[in-house]
């Protein structure tokens, strides 16, 4: 069986909470405040408990987020991905040398044309037999990476595979912008490899749905990210955004009955479930909606915002280090990026 082996993190220091916004700022996103969605009459029971949530948030500001961490501005990606990888190889307990791949993902590469795992790889001193690639599937990155690095070592083809995930996004975020407060930097790293027989993934489910390439995007406002201008991190088409927003429970349940068909478990059998987390009500309506009451999970949307394919890595991290996640335990993983990818991973905890 192929499974997780080590976790690791690297959260900035610096904490920005909700004060760090002018009141002035604050007033204006409040004034200008869009119109809440409305359930259609034909609507999924997903997309009306997700329409409740967003509704029953709707007076908030900062929709959820408390505090973020920044990253100081001579940190880049790579610097913190870099202590990440070096805290999950410790932690997993392995020789370097044994890393045959490195998968790494990053909101905001520092350049382009230039590979980012090529230059983690080398500040890692790895062999130069490994195979380094930068990994892109926006939110839903990690899970694509763990998908290739099991079948890499379950085919033999590596050992042991080093997958990163690191965001740097609130330097990208226009700062009245009223979606910057959702925004916090950090990075997460895992290592991949052999497991015992009964621990390890047992079942991955992938879909794919590009219908809606232009919502949370990166670019010159109005623009190519190569055109004339400031490239932010933006919202380009509003009504996309909200169709994928009003899909996500669906896409989660979608994501989790099918990778629970691939075995004999129900949801009565999980005892962790992890829902991707980008924004802080998706944890909470996924349970319901699909029954898993029963399930244990760990809140960190309001703590550290949205960090992209690092969202699901540090909530393993976070539920482990806080005794939340045990060994034997059933987990199942689930969430989507997007463009749109998303899909589930059922597997069982320890090495």
């Amino acid at each position: 069986m192929i499974g997780i082996l080590g976790l690791g993190a690297s959260f900035p220091p610096d904490v920005r909470t909700n004060a760090w916004w002018p009141p002035e700022v604050v007033a204006r996103w409040s004034a200008n405040r869009p119109p809440l969605p409305v359930a259609p009459a034909a609507a999924s029971e997903g997309v009306r408990r997700v329409v409740a949530a967003m509704s029953a948030q709707a007076l908030d500001p900062f929709q959820g987020a408390r505090e973020r961490r920044v990253a100081p501005a001579e940190d880049s990606a790579i610097d913190l991905g870099e202590r990440a990888s070096r805290m999950a190889i410790e932690r997993a307990g392995i020789d370097p040398a044994q890393i045959d791949l490195v998968l790494m993902f990053t909101v905001v590469p520092d350049v382009l044309l230039s590979n980012p795992a090529a230059i983690l790889h080398h500040r890692l001193g790895l062999s130069p037999t490994c195979l380094a690639l930068q990994t892109e599937a926006a939110a839903y990155s990690f899970l694509a990476q763990l998908a290739l690095a099991e079948a890499m070592v379950a085919a033999g083809r590596a050992r042991v595979a080093l997958l990163v995930q690191a965001s740097i996004a609130t330097r990208f975020v226009a700062p009245d912008d009223p979606g910057s407060p959702l925004f916090g930097d950090g990075a997460t790293a895992v290592i991949v490899g052999p497991v015992s027989r009964d621990r390890g993934i047992e079942a991955t489910a992938h879909f794919t749905d590009g219908r809606y390439p232009d919502g949370l995007v990166m670019s010159v406002p109005g623009g190519c990210w190569f055109d004339q201008g400031r490239p932010l991190i933006h919202n380009k088409n509003p009504a996309q955004m909200r169709e994928v927003f009003l899909s996500t429970a669906d896409v989660c349940k979608d994501g989790i009955d099918a990778v629970l068909a691939k075995t004999a478990h129900t949801i009565d059998d999980v005892d962790f479930l992890c829902v991707f987390q980008g924004t802080p009500w998706l944890r909470e309506v996924v349970h319901d909606y699909i029954g898993a009451t029963g399930c244990r999970s760990v809140e960190l949307f309001s703590q550290f915002g949205y960090m992209a394919a690092a969202m699901i890595p540090a909530n393993l991290y976070l539920a482990e280090q806080q005794g939340v996640l045990r060994d034997d335990d059933l987990v199942v993983l689930t969430g989507g990026g997007t463009g749109v990818t998303y899909g589930a991973t059922l597997l069982r905890w320890g090495r």
